[in-house]
């Protein structure tokens, strides 16, 4: 396989499970309460981030000229996230000064951090601190 078609290759599976991240977050956003929706979205995106690592290198260290014009990936995930983070601010749960980019940044932040740990729960036990940081202080 040459390296164009397997940038080619990587890039369509990157694609592929953004889409489904996006179509998830439309299904949370309409189904799931505001929190939840948030929480299971991170969580969903949290795998994304740390199981496509690997791939997302592969395209970054490739000739940047192989890789196909292809859906702009960034603007999905921060679309995505956009959608489950603005209906917790709407309903009061979520900080409003917290932006979908400050979501995807800490989250892919965990991600990159534990990737060669061995502590498998520490990446749930620090998105668990980035929702707790997210939630909107109480008004007493």
């Amino acid at each position: 396989m040459s390296v164009r078609a397997a940038v080619f290759a990587v890039s369509a599976v990157i694609t592929d499970r953004i889409e489904a991240l996006r179509g998830q977050a439309e299904h949370l956003a309409a189904t799931a309460a505001p929190d939840e929706a948030l929480a299971r979205w991170l969580h969903a995106f949290l795998d994304h981030a740390r199981a496509g690592q690997a791939m997302a290198g592969a395209l970054l260290t490739e000739d940047q000229d192989a890789a196909p014009e292809s859906t702009d990936c960034h603007r999905l995930i921060l679309d995505a996230a956009a959608a489950v983070l603005t209906r917790a601010q709407r309903q009061g749960s979520a900080r409003p000064d917290l932006t979908a980019d400050d979501l995807v940044q800490l989250t892919v932040g965990v991600a990159l951090s534990t990737a060669h740990r061995d502590d498998e729960e520490q990446p749930a036990r620090l998105l668990a601190l980035i929702l707790d940081a997210a939630h909107a202080p109480s008004r007493g």
